[in-house]
């Protein structure tokens, strides 16, 4: 069975998507990368247009961390939280320690969560933008 295949201009932005990726320095440079990417590819209607706008906003979340050492907790800012999706970006997961500070952070975003009264079932991605970790 063949793979299936992009229309040229999805395969287009798709590569554009990785080039831009590879000189994005900050988890927010990946972040509005990819939101673009979202625009290009699935923006075509207003439904779409809704959604992405929807999961723009959720980027930088204020949210209150658990800290045992402080009574009042610490502040903290989720990449992006859309609905019960946190995503967590970082420039490179495919490095161990990339990858333990984006599980960190996102263990501190769910309890933050979880304290708040939420009892969604979270979906935790770990992403670069190339690499995407599920939890």
């Amino acid at each position: 069975m063949q793979a299936p295949t992009l229309p040229a201009t999805a395969e287009s932005h798709a590569r554009d998507f990785l080039r831009h990726l590879e000189t994005a320095q900050s988890e927010a440079a990946r972040k509005e990368q990819f939101v673009t990417y979202l625009n290009q590819v699935f923006g075509t209607t207003d439904d779409n247009c809704r959604l992405i706008a929807e999961f723009n906003r959720g980027a930088e979340k204020q949210l209150r961390i658990p800290r045992p050492d402080r009574a009042a907790g610490a502040a903290g800012r989720a990449d992006t939280q859309y609905r019960d999706v946190i995503i967590e970006f970082e420039r490179d997961i495919k490095a161990p320690a990339k990858l333990r500070h984006a599980e960190d952070q996102l263990r501190d975003y769910f309890a933050a969560n979880y304290n708040a009264g939420r009892r969604d079932d979270f979906r935790l991605l770990a992403a670069d933008g190339v690499r995407w970790r599920v939890y």
